[in-house]
C-alpha cells in the first residue's frame, strides 16, 4: 500500500510541472490573441474613434516640417504642454514620404503600443516577477481593459506616453535598488546620464506636469523604501537606500532645474492657452459629489459599467455582472496586497509600489478636491477619468509584480479569474463594436467635399482636424468658435497662419452639424459678413459654401497683412445699452425716446502697430442743432483714447471715417458709437481699415 500512495505521489508532482507550462503557454497564446487585437484597433478601429485631440499630433508634426521650428512660434500651445516628447515626432520623419493621413495616425498608436508593452516587460522582468502573473498582465493590458483605458493609453495615446514615460524612469532608477550588489561605475554613470536627460526633456515640455507624474512619484517610491517596515536592513536602511539613491536622485534633480530653467525663458515667447490646467480647490460641499463621480469614473475606466438597458438574466449580462466585479476588484486587490504584504516585499518592489501609488494618489486629489476634471454629469465623469490611466497601469503592473506573494490559494484563483475575465474581453473592447454611423457621415461628407472641388474651409473643433487627416491634408479643415459675436478663429492647437485667408480665388466652405447650423440660423449668424452661395446637407451634417474665403472680411482674424479692410458683424448680440437690432437690415437703430448711451462698443480685439480707418456707415434724422452723438476708438476697455470725431447734427446718410494709428500692439480695442439721444440713428455697418498710411477725419453724406 505505501508503493502504492508512493507512486501516486510521484505521478502527482511529476503532472505538476506539465499544468504549469500548459497554463503559461494558454497565457502566451491569449497575450499574442490580444496584440493581434491591438493592432486592429490602431489600424481600424480607432479609424471611427478619433477626435480631434486624438489627430493634434499629426498637425502638430506637419507644422514642425513646414516651419522646420521643434517649438513653434506660430502655435498655439494649451496649459503649458511644449510637446517635447510625444508621439507626433514617430509621425515627423516619415511626412518626407508619406501623406500625414490616418495611417501614419496609426502607426504613431502602434509603435506606442508595442513600447508601453515592452518596457512594461522590462519592468515586470526587472522584479523578478514569474513568468505567468507577467505573461498575464501584458495580456491584461493588451486587451485594452475598457474602451476608455483602450483610448487614452493606445489610441488618442497621449496618457499612454505618459504610462510610457514613467516605465521608462522605472527602467533606468531600478538598477539602483534591485538589491545589495553595487553597480558598476560606467553603468551607474550611464544611467544617471540618461535619468538627467530624460528628466530634463520632460520638464521642459511641462514643468509643473512632470513633477506630479514623474518627479514626486519618484520620491514616492524611495520613501516607500526608507520606511519600509522590514527587519533585515533595518538598522542600515537609511544610511544605504540614501547612499543608493543620491546619483539617481541627483541626476533627475539637476535634469528637473535646467529643464524648468529653459521652459520659463521658452515659455515667454510661446503663444500659451490656460484651460484646464488652472486647478482650484471645490468648495466642502461639492466633495461628496465630486467623490462620487470620481469612483464612477474609476469603474467605467476599468470595464465595469454594464451597458445601459442590457438584460441580467443573460450570457452578456452575466458577463458584465464578472466585469464588474473584476473592475471593484482591481481597485481593491492592490490595496490589500500593499497592507498585507508590505514587510515581505523586496526593495524594488517597495520602489515600484510606492511611485505608482504615489502617482495614483497625487490624480485622486486633483480629481476630488480641485476643478480639473469635467463631472458636470456621469458622461463627462467618463472622459474626465482618463486622468486616472497611467497610474492604474502602473498599481496593476505593481501588483501583478506581487500576486505570487499571495498565500491563500482562493484569493489566487480569485486573482487569476480576474485576470482571466480582463484580458478575455479585447475583442469586444478593442475590435467589435457599432461605428457604422460615424464613418457613413464622415465618409459622404468627404465624398460630397471632393465633388463639389472644395479643399478648403473652416469647422468647430471636433471636426475640424479629423477630417483634415482623414484625407491625407488634401483637404484642411481649420478650427473656428462659433460666438454670438460672429465665427472666430479657436487659437487652441491650432497655428496663426491657418487664419490668414485662403489667396486662390476658389471657394471655401463652413462645416456645421445640424445642431450647429440651427444655432447660426436661430441666432442671425448665417449671413455674416455675406450669405453663403449655396448650402449642401449631408445626413446630419451641412457645408454651406462661400464664393470667397469669409476670413478675408472678418474682423478679429488674422491681422498680420498691412492692408485689409475688415467688417464687424452687426447682430441682435452687438453688446450695445440703447437701440435696437434690425434683421431685415442688419443695422442697429436707436430712436430719441431711448435717450444717450452706446449703440456699439466692443469688439474688444487686438489689433498690432499702424496705420488705420474706422468707417461707420449711419443714417441720422435729426431737427436738432445738437451733435447726434460721437464715434470714437479706444483701447484696454475704454483706458487709452486712439480718436474720436462727433456725428452731424443734420438729417442725412453719412459715411464716417476716423483715422487713427496703433503705436505699439494693443488689446482690447473699441469701435464705439455713442448716441446723445437728440436724433433717430441708424447704424448700417462698421469697417475697420488698414492702411499704410492715413487721411484727416471726415464725415461725408452719401
Amino acid at each position: 500500500m505505501s508503493n502504492f500512495y508512493g507512486r501516486l505521489k510521484a505521478k502527482s508532482t511529476s503532472a505538476r510541472p506539465t499544468r504549469t507550462v500548459g497554463v503559461t503557454q494558454a497565457a502566451l497564446a491569449l497575450l499574442a490573441f490580444n496584440v493581434g487585437c491591438l493592432i486592429v484597433y490602431n489600424a481600424q478601429t480607432v479609424r471611427s474613434l478619433l477626435t480631434s485631440d486624438a489627430v493634434a499630433k499629426n498637425l502638430i508634426a506637419a507644422e514642425m516640417a513646414r516651419s522646420n521650428e521643434i517649438f513653434l512660434t506660430d502655435w498655439y500651445y494649451v496649459n503649458g504642454d511644449l510637446w517635447t516628447f510625444f508621439s507626433h515626432f514617430l509621425i515627423l520623419p516619415l511626412l518626407a514620404f508619406f501623406p500625414n493621413g490616418f495611417a501614419l495616425h496609426a502607426f504613431a498608436g502602434l509603435v506606442t503600443g508595442t513600447l508601453v508593452l515592452l518596457f512594461s516587460w522590462w519592468v515586470l522582468r526587472s522584479l523578478k516577477t514569474p513568468a505567468l502573473s507577467k505573461i498575464l498582465m501584458l495580456a491584461v493590458l493588451a486587451s485594452g481593459i475598457s474602451g476608455s483605458m483602450a483610448w487614452a493609453l493606445f489610441g488618442e495615446t497621449g496618457y499612454g506616453w505618459v504610462l510610457l514615460t514613467s516605465l521608462m524612469f522605472l527602467s533606468l532608477l531600478l538598477p539602483f535598488f534591485l538589491d545589495d550588489n553595487e553597480l558598476d561605475r560606467r553603468l551607474r554613470g550611464t544611467l544617471a546620464v540618461l535619468i538627467a536627460l530624460l528628466s530634463f526633456i520632460v520638464h521642459l515640455g511641462n514643468p509643473t506636469r512632470a513633477l506630479a507624474s514623474y518627479f514626486i512619484p519618484a520620491l514616492g517610491g524611495l520613501t516607500a523604501l526608507l520606511l519600509a517596515p522590514t527587519a533585515a536592513d533595518a538598522p542600515r536602511r537609511w544610511k544605504f537606500w540614501t547612499t543608493r539613491g543620491i546619483l539617481p536622485f541627483s541626476a533627475l534633480l539637476i535634469g528637473a532645474i535646467v529643464g524648468a530653467a529653459v521652459y520659463a525663458r521658452l515659455i515667454q515667447n510661446l503663444n500659451d492657452i490656460v484651460g484646464a490646467g488652472s486647478a482650484l480647490f471645490l468648495p466642502l460641499e461639492r466633495l461628496g459629489h465630486s467623490a462620487g463621480y470620481t469612483l464612477l469614473g474609476l469603474i467605467s475606466l476599468l470595464g465595469g459599467e454594464p451597458p445601459a438597458g442590457q438584460m441580467l438574466p443573460t450570457l452578456s449580462g452575466a458577463f458584465s455582472v464578472l466585469r464588474l466585479i473584476a473592475a471593484l476588484s482591481m481597485l481593491v486587490f492592490p490595496l490589500w496586497l500593499l497592507r498585507n504584504y508590505f514587510h515581505r516585499l523586496n526593495p524594488s518592489q517597495l520602489f515600484v509600489a510606492g511611485f505608482a501609488a504615489t502617482a495614483f494618489g497625487i490624480v485622486l486629489c486633483v480629481c476630488m478636491l480641485t476643478n480639473t476634471p469635467d463631472y458636470s454629469d456621469l458622461g463627462a465623469a467618463r472622459a474626465s477619468a482618463r486622468y486616472f490611466a497611467p497610474s492604474v497601469a502602473l498599481l496593476l503592473l505593481a501588483f501583478a509584480s506581487m500576486a505570487h506573494l499571495i498565500r491563500s490559494a482562493l484569493v489566487r484563483a480569485g486573482v487569476l479569474a480576474i485576470a482571466v475575465i480582463v484580458s478575455t474581453s479585447s475583442w469586444a473592447v478593442l475590435v467589435s463594436g457599432d461605428s457604422s454611423k460615424t464613418d457613413d457621415v464622415r465618409s459622404a461628407v468627404l465624398k460630397v467635399l471632393r465633388e463639389n472641388g472644395l479643399t478648403h474651409g473652416y469647422a468647430s473643433y471636433w471636426n475640424a482636424g479629423v477630417y483634415t487627416v482623414l484625407t491625407g491634408q488634401e483637404i484642411k479643415i481649420r478650427q473656428v468658435q462659433l460666438t454670438h459675436g460672429g465665427i472666430i478663429p479657436m487659437r487652441h492647437l491650432s497655428a496663426d497662419h491657418w487664419y490668414r485667408g485662403y489667396s486662390s480665388g476658389r471657394p471655401t466652405f463652413l462645416l456645421l452639424t445640424e445642431t450647429e447650423y440651427q444655432w447660426l440660423r436661430d441666432n442671425g449668424l448665417l449671413g455674416c459678413p455675406h450669405s453663403p452661395a449655396k448650402t449642401l446637407p449631408v445626413l446630419s451634417m451641412r457645408i454651406l459654401v462661400y464664393a470667397q474665403d469669409f476670413s478675408s472680411s472678418l474682423l478679429g482674424w488674422d491681422d498680420s497683412s498691412s492692408t485689409y479692410e475688415r467688417r464687424v458683424c452687426l447682430l441682435a448680440q452687438t453688446p450695445r445699452t440703447v437701440g435696437r437690432f434690425i434683421s431685415d437690415s442688419r443695422a442697429l437703430v436707436s430712436s430719441q425716446k431711448d435717450g444717450p448711451g452706446y449703440l456699439m462698443f466692443g469688439p474688444y480685439v487686438s489689433l498690432r502697430a499702424g496705420d488705420y480707418v474706422y468707417r461707420a456707415m449711419l443714417r441720422i434724422e435729426s431737427s436738432d442743432v445738437e451733435s447726434a452723438g460721437l464715434v470714437d476708438v479706444t483701447g484696454e476697455s475704454g483706458k487709452e483714447k486712439f480718436a474720436a470725431i462727433s456725428l452731424p447734427a443734420h438729417t442725412g446718410n453719412y459715411t464716417i471715417e476716423l483715422p487713427f494709428s496703433v503705436r505699439r500692439d494693443a488689446k482690447g480695442v473699441e469701435l464705439r458709437t455713442w448716441v446723445s439721444g437728440s436724433a433717430n440713428v441708424m447704424l448700417e455697418s462698421a469697417t475697420l481699415i488698414r492702411r499704410d498710411s492715413i487721411n484727416e477725419s471726415a464725415a461725408s453724406r452719401r
